[in-house]
């Protein structure tokens, strides 16, 4: 992998800090962005999931870091976006006028 060794970098020495605001990235991203579908059956407080998921999200890429990428990113990616998808079920990106065409 061509920028591994900067990846790793960010492995065990990583501090909490670094991994805390990540996260709270990803939940900010998630519940501006992110819409649950209404008609989940499992009514569930959004905010708790989402947090969970980018909690998840988070350890699965630290995870991938520390494993010395056993897949190769484009295909990590993937199947990130396909575990997502399969936790959070049905999710839509709400459009804003940033994602609009113009």
């Amino acid at each position: 992998m061509e920028y591994g060794k900067y990846y790793q970098l960010l492995g065990n020495n990583l501090k909490i800090d670094f991994r805390n605001k990540l996260t709270n990235i990803l939940i900010n991203l998630a519940e501006k962005d992110f819409e649950i579908d209404e008609a989940n059956e499992k009514k569930v407080d959004e905010n708790l999931l989402m947090k969970y998921s980018a909690y998840g999200l988070v350890g699965l890429i630290l995870d991938w870091v520390g494993e010395d990428f056993p897949m190769e990113p484009e295909e990590f990616s993937k199947e990130l976006a396909k575990t997502i998808q399969y936790t959070l079920g049905t999710i839509k990106i709400k459009l804003t006028a940033k994602y609009s065409a113009k």
